[in-house]
């Protein structure tokens, strides 16, 4: 291909998220060390060829390069001397969630527990690896790591407005009964889930455990911002067959094929548990809460679903009813669940952001994603929304 200093930087930073500042001249392009150099990026820089194999031999070379060495070149290493943390807001299998501060800005902080194994600790790089290359106005977003001694530390933004999950449960509690969110609420909700996922989809990335605890909000009350948070079981799938391996993600919200282990299961799995969250998000029920979460998983994958009339906003159900279908290849992907929301009768005119106003334009994320973010390998991606 032929390429100029720009082009082969959007490459860089698109395919594997590295060297933000740092470019290659020719000589590194054909094997030398990627790291030694930093030069100015101009329009006018001569192109140069570089041929796939060549380009090919720098990615496998960086990414063999130690976590620390990528942090440092992809200027996302943090001293831990920089940050610090006041209280636990958050607990999983492996891992904890602080509340802490970053040069004046509260940051979410994320460690793996004392005693984790080697595995918790693969599985936190790999989450920290690919969390550093997304970019996306509905994902929490990455601010930096700790990696130069011991386990990586993850440091991204910090969502003052709780989970969904959280959030439902509180208003359940506090109504005796369940919550129904107002419509122009669960719009922009269920607007700002597909318009991550489709994102994530058109960069080759499943996120296989979308859930409402993995929904955050940037306000109180399930204002401002939806961002889907994280990516500790997310994966990138490549182009053409590949092995996925079965039964990832949270019972309850787990699509039929990956319940039953399918080993090439695909995106359509994220949109089938997205269509039980809209679902959860449209009555403030969970799904098949009648059942325990394992009976609720095999319940689902002998054809049970929530009650669909359950949901009153009619354009919604029939959507919800799509994206749940029991065979993947008949479901929306999640740029058709973008574009059918988009246009959905009955959608309520945009409600404004808290404590600002909302672009006019209905693809404000894709203007924003077309601006500031490069789209990325691998995944046919040509538009964002």
């Amino acid at each position: 291909c032929t390429c100029n200093y720009a082009e082969m930087l959007t490459r860089q930073h698109s395919g594997y998220g590295f060297l933000q500042r740092t470019e290659l001249d020719q000589d590194h392009l054909l094997g030398r060390d990627p790291l030694d150099v930093e030069i100015s990026l101009k329009p006018s820089d001569a192109a140069v060829v570089v041929t796939d194999n060549e380009m090919d031999s720098v990615l496998t070379m960086y990414a063999s390069l130690p976590l620390h060495t990528r942090a440092v070149a992809e200027r996302f290493e943090i001293k831990a001397s920089e940050y610090s943390k006041f209280e636990r807001i958050g607990e999983g299998g492996v891992g904890q969630i602080w509340r802490g501060q970053w040069r004046g800005v509260p940051v979410a902080v994320k460690e793996l527990r004392a005693g984790s194994g080697q595995l918790a600790l693969w599985d936190l790089i790999r989450e920290l690896e690919l969390w550093s290359r997304l970019r996306h106005p509905n994902l929490v977003t990455f601010l930096g790591a700790t990696t130069g001694s011991g386990p990586p530390v993850i440091l991204c933004e910090f969502m003052p407005g709780g989970s969904m999950e959280d959030l439902m449960a509180n208003r359940r509690r506090a109504l005796g009964q369940p919550w129904e969110p107002p419509r122009p609420l669960t719009a922009e909700w269920s607007l700002g889930l597909a318009r991550a996922l489709c994102y994530l989809h058109e960069g080759g990335v499943l996120h296989r455990d979308v859930k409402p605890g993995n929904i955050l909000f940037s306000h109180a009350g399930g204002e401002g911002t939806l961002k889907l948070t994280d990516f500790g079981l997310a994966r990138v799938r490549p182009a053409g067959p590949c092995k996925m391996t079965g039964k990832s993600g949270t019972a309850r919200y787990m699509a039929p094929e990956v319940s039953r282990r399918d080993p090439d299961y695909t995106s359509a799995a994220d949109v089938y548990s997205a269509a039980m969250v809209l679902w959860e998000m449209q009555t403030g029920r969970r799904p098949l809460e009648q059942l325990a979460a394992d009976a609720a998983a095999d319940a689902a994958l002998a054809g049970a679903r929530p009650d669909r009339y359950a949901v009153r906003w009619g354009g919604m159900r029939d959507l919800v009813v799509r994206a749940w279908d029991p065979s993947p290849e008949f479901r929306p992907t999640a740029r058709e669940l973008v574009e059918l929301l988009e246009r959905m009768p009955g959608r309520p005119a945009r409600r404004p952001a808290a404590g600002g106003r909302m672009c006019d334009c209905s693809l404000c994320c894709w203007c924003a994603c077309q601006v500031w973010y490069p789209k990325r390998s691998p995944g046919p991606a040509d538009v964002v929304p």
